[in-house]
């Protein structure tokens, strides 16, 4: 039943023009001190992996997915323009 339901819904979501997308379940503890501070790493699961690499669960997609995104429109756009009317 799982398995139909989630084939189904990709099916709709990509008829309608969306792409699924995955990221890894741990990012680098570095990435979250950047973004907030020494102290949020407190407040995760993080660890040294084998490779000698301070690493985190990742609580949220927020980063990873602003990543694949960036990604995205970087390989698309190749100059942006902004101007300001103010």
């Amino acid at each position: 039943m799982r398995s139909w339901l989630f084939s189904n819904w990709r099916a709709v979501a990509r008829s309608f023009g969306f792409e699924e997308y995955d990221a890894p379940i741990l990012e680098y503890e570095e990435l979250y001190k950047r973004k907030g501070g020494e102290e949020i790493t407190q407040q995760m699961y993080n660890f040294v992996d084998r490779g000698d690499q301070q690493v985190a669960l990742r609580p949220e997609m927020t980063p990873s997915l602003a990543r694949i995104v960036l990604q995205k429109v970087c390989a698309f756009v190749t100059h942006l323009v902004f101007i300001s009317t103010h």
